[in-house]
């Protein structure tokens, strides 16, 4: 086929920009294939045998990946360049984490040697007792704890309790609803027992009153069946208002907080701090929790200025409301 001079330059310039295209279009895609690779194996610390089935994880800001050691605790995992937090895991071992970047086109080789995770071969253990009376103390609450864990447990019908635990520093603490607090602490070793005996102070009296009238915020009126509730780490007492709208709570002393609730009425909440054989007065207005307000307006389109048929959603603290 004769072709004009015109034409031969035209298909000339056609295919110099398919190649330059062909070119940019490989080197995008070697780029784009070429990532990151982390790879590497996990032992045992103290035997170091390859550890099969342990579980890695990437995580980044936008990717995560996961894998798992094979029978020779190996691992490779194929990954985007950049910032992660790597944790190895593996049944009956700690957690091993870190963190780590990643170059484009990177093989990184990282090797975990994991510890086994301690066992729980200690033990705290003893008897609640009345110190005035030395009387067992029988469903005492027993909380014993340090940062890396919490136990939990009650005594028994002789006032004994047990814990296994790991080695390790710890605060313990005794509740009864009849008993001051006890708070503690205590050492334990690997293997090791420790007795830890505790006779709790059998509580005073309740000699402290709090009273008040609960009303209207409109009208002013007293506002009667309204339930208030106060409560404390150690106590919570409740009653109703009578047709006055006046209470009174007869409680221990301590730092309370008090609610007050009444149907048609929004909740009312607040602090009492109650000192040994004090009275005080709490009063508190209830707002109605009518629904005489509205939001009102036209959805549009922005170009157009057409009405738009949508769902709109109204969410405040106590309510929400759906319309379309």
């Amino acid at each position: 086929m004769n072709c004009s001079p015109h034409t031969r330059r035209w298909l000339f310039a056609i295919t110099i920009m398919a190649a330059l295209a062909a070119f940019a279009l490989l080197a995008l895609t070697t780029t784009a294939l070429a990532g990151s690779t982390i790879y590497g194996t996990v032992t045992d610390a103290d035997t170091e045998d390859p550890i099969e089935g342990a579980s890695i994880y990437l995580r980044g800001e936008e990717n995560e990946y996961e894998t798992s050691t094979d029978e020779g605790g190996e691992y490779s995992l194929d990954c985007d360049s950049g910032k992660y937090e790597l944790s190895i895991s593996a049944d009956g071992y700690q957690a091993h984490r870190d963190s780590i970047i990643l170059e484009e086109g990177e093989e990184r080789k990282y090797d975990a040697a994991l510890e086994k995770e301690a066992e729980e071969n200690s033990k705290i253990y003893g008897y609640v007792t009345d110190k005035e009376t030395e009387d067992p103390i029988e469903k005492a609450r027993v909380h014993i704890y340090n940062k890396n864990g919490d136990y939990y447990t009650q005594t028994d019908d002789e006032g004994y309790y047990e814990v296994n635990c790991y080695a390790g520093h710890y605060t313990i603490e005794v509740e009864h609803s009849d008993y001051e607090k006890y708070s503690g602490e205590e050492d334990v070793a690997e293997d090791e027992e420790v007795q830890h005996d505790v006779a709790l102070e059998p509580e005073g009296p309740a000699n402290s009153r709090v009273y008040g009238q609960v009303t209207d915020a409109e009208t002013g009126d007293g506002i009667s069946e309204a339930s208030v509730n106060l409560k404390s780490e150690e106590h919570s007492y409740s009653t109703n208002t009578d047709d006055t709208g006046n209470y009174e709570i007869t409680c221990h002393s301590g730092n309370y907080d008090i609610t007050i609730n009444k149907d048609g009425y929004n909740e009312h909440s607040g602090e009492v701090a109650v000192e040994e054989e004090d009275e005080v007065e709490y009063n508190a207005e209830l707002e109605k929790d009518g629904e005489n307000s509205k939001v009102h307006g036209q959805v549009t389109d922005k170009d157009t200025g057409d009405g738009i048929g949508a769902d709109v959603y109204l969410d405040g603290e106590k309510n929400s409301y759906h319309t379309y």
